[in-house]
C-alpha cells in the first residue's frame, strides 16, 4: 500500500486520513500508517468523525453479512466452476 500524503510534520494530511479509513478498519495497514492516522485524529474533529462514521458503516455491514450465509452446495458449485475456469485457461 502506498504511503498517504503528509504534511511538513510527516502526518497525513486529512485526504489521505479520509481514504484510508476503510483500509484500516479491513486492518489492511501498517502500524506506522496507523500511529500516523491516530496522531492525525487526536487533532482534528473533522477527521475523527468521518473515520468513526466509516468505522460504524463498516461494523454494521460486517454483522449484516456472513460468509457462512451461503449453502455448501452453491460454495461448491462455485469452486467448482472457478476450478474449471483455471484449467480451461491453462496453457497447452
Amino acid at each position: 500500500m502506498t504511503r498517504p500524503p503528509a504534511d511538513l510534520h510527516g502526518a497525513p494530511d486529512c485526504e489521505a486520513v479520509r481514504a484510508q479509513a476503510f483500509a484500516a478498519c479491513d486492518d489492511e495497514l501498517t502500524a506506522d500508517e496507523v500511529g500516523a492516522i491516530d496522531a492525525h485524529l487526536l487533532n482534528c474533529e473533522s477527521c475523527r468523525d468521518h473515520v468513526f462514521a466509516d468505522a460504524t458503516f463498516h461494523r454494521i455491514i460486517r454483522a449484516a453479512v456472513s460468509l457462512d450465509d451461503a449453502p455448501q452446495s452453491l460454495r461448491d458449485r462455485i469452486l467448482l466452476s472457478l476450478t474449471t475456469l483455471t484449467t480451461e485457461n491453462a496453457p497447452a
